[in-house]
C-alpha cells in the first residue's frame, strides 16, 4: 500500500509530462521547421532515462528526480539546440 498516493501519483504524471515534452518538441522543430539538432538532445535524454533511472532505479522516486531535476536540464539543452540551428538556418538564408 502507498503512503502517500497523490504525491505519487503526481510525481508521475510530472515525470510522464516531461518525457512527452521532451519528445513532442523535437517531432514539431522538424516537421515545421526540418530541425535535427533537438533529436540529439532526444537521444541522450532518452539515454539518460533509460541506462540511469529506469534501469537501476524501476520506482517512483527516481522519476521525481528525473521529472524535477535533470529532465528540464535536458529540456533546456534540447530546446537551446533547436533555437541554435534554427538561427544557423535563418543566417544562411
Amino acid at each position: 500500500m502507498l503512503a502517500r498516493p497523490f504525491l505519487t501519483a503526481g510525481i508521475v504524471v510530472a515525470g510522464v509530462v516531461e518525457l512527452s515534452v521532451q519528445t513532442a518538441l523535437p517531432l514539431y522543430g522538424f516537421v515545421r521547421w526540418g530541425l535535427v539538432a533537438p533529436f540529439a538532445g532526444l537521444v541522450v535524454a532518452t539515454a539518460v532515462v533509460l541506462l540511469t533511472f529506469a534501469e537501476k532505479y524501476p520506482e517512483t522516486d527516481a522519476l521525481g528526480f528525473y521529472a524535477f531535476f535533470v529532465g528540464p536540464i535536458l529540456l533546456g539543452v534540447t530546446v537551446a539546440l533547436g533555437l541554435l540551428e534554427l538561427g544557423a538556418q535563418l543566417a544562411a538564408g
